[in-house]
């Protein structure tokens, strides 16, 4: 006979078994009678890698250089079937002759000059087998640089300060297989400096494209 309500993603099933302490094969139906699972995940940033998150975050410093454009970029190549959200991200204002953009959301290849993807942190020693993100982390300010893609945010405020782009959950930013963000100084000769942590998973199969 077919169950009907029992629960196809993984990631799910494996939280509520280690939470609760089932043995063997986990199962949401096994729980129905005495625990009703609802959609309130996840209980705190420490329960995220049983939910399939792993967790990560790096800053970035790029120095200003005569005819250049200081930029940060964060890929996920397509073939990754990976999704990232973007939790934080804070740039630095060094001057009133200074618009940072950050732009994207485009599909992209390419990375910047300089690859410092072995610099990322992870913030869970429970990671996958790889111990790394499966992102591509790149900076440069070694050659003029257009923007590309849409710039749905930016700060060009007159005073050096930080500024906090995410403000709350509701303003995390996704990040699918093939897209790309950066952070770019739009004026040539002006420093870069800020940093962003996301969290990503492998997409389950009802969520590819």
């Amino acid at each position: 006979m077919a169950i009907f309500n029992e629960l196809q993603a993984g990631r799910f099933n494996r939280g509520l078994q280690k939470l609760t302490g089932i043995k063997g094969r986990a199962s949401v139906r096994q729980l129905g009678t005495e625990i009703l699972p609802v959609f309130s995940m996840p209980l705190g940033a420490e329960f995220r890698y049983l939910e399939g998150w792993n967790l990560f975050g790096i800053a970035f410093s790029q120095n200003a250089v005569a005819a250049n454009n200081s930029a940060f970029r964060l890929r996920n190549p397509a073939a990754n079937n990976v999704v990232a959200v973007i939790t934080q991200l804070v740039l630095v204002n060094f001057g009133a002759a200074e618009q940072i953009n950050v732009e994207g959301w485009v599909a992209q290849t390419a990375d910047l000059a300089t690859d410092v993807t072995s610099s990322v942190t992870r913030f869970d020693a429970r990671l996958s087998a790889s111990g790394s993100t499966s992102l591509r982390v790149s900076v440069q300010n070694t050659a003029p640089l257009a923007g590309f893609g849409n710039t749905p945010a930016f700060i060009g405020l007159n005073t050096e300060a930080e500024y906090p782009i995410i403000q709350d959950a509701h303003q995390e930013l996704p990040l699918l297989p093939g897209d790309a963000m950066q952070c770019r100084a739009t004026v040539v000769n002006t420093a870069l400096a800020g940093y962003i942590w996301w969290r990503e998973r492998f997409l389950e199969d009802a969520e590819r494209f």
